[in-house]
């Protein structure tokens, strides 16, 4: 396991607390690439963080969104928890974007760490 923390742009978190469309309560979206049985073997811990669009990895990509209080150590919390599954599952972690709201339509985002 690869236990080099991720580091997110604190710059993107700033610019997330400066925009109206940031409440205090957003939307971590994880962009997990893996298989079925990976993704299917990671949904339980998702859940247990209130993990929501968990389904659809036919095609190797999930795009679980964690609800996440607008708080850099708050978010750093649940970044470590899902690379911890990642770690437990073999799912590989490309992407992590702070939406403002769980609405793909409806969401402003910005991009917190990419691999």
């Amino acid at each position: 396991m690869d236990e080099t923390p991720l580091v997110l742009d604190q710059h993107a978190f700033e610019r997330a607390k400066a925009n109206p469309a940031f409440e205090d309560r957003c939307w971590l979206t994880f962009y997990l690439v893996g298989s079925t049985q990976a993704h299917s073997a990671m949904k339980p811990g998702l859940q247990e963080l209130e993990g929501e669009n968990l389904t659809g990895g036919e095609y190797g990509w999930i795009y679980a969104k964690v609800p996440v209080n607008l708080e850099f150590d708050h978010i750093g919390d649940r970044v470590a928890r899902v690379r911890t599954l990642c770690f437990e599952t073999g799912v590989i972690l490309d992407l992590i974007d702070l939406d403002s709201s769980s609405d793909v339509k409806a969401s402003k985002f910005f991009t917190l760490w990419q691999r």
